[in-house]
């Protein structure tokens, strides 16, 4: 992963140039939104879940 350091006395267009320098890559969330099929209760299954955890 790449590293920019900004400076305080940098005005926001040096800001906005180094920021365009980066590429960031992810998972675009919202290209699956409301598209989840879910056979169980989603209520039952966070419960299952958290009990998990202890």
């Amino acid at each position: 992963m790449k590293t920019i350091t900004i400076h305080n006395k940098e005005s926001r267009q040096t800001y906005a140039k180094k920021l365009a320098q980066l590429k960031i890559k992810g998972l675009d969330a919202k290209r699956f939104s409301g598209k989840l099929k879910i056979e169980a209760d989603p209520v039952e299954r966070q419960k299952k879940l958290r009990d998990e955890w202890e």
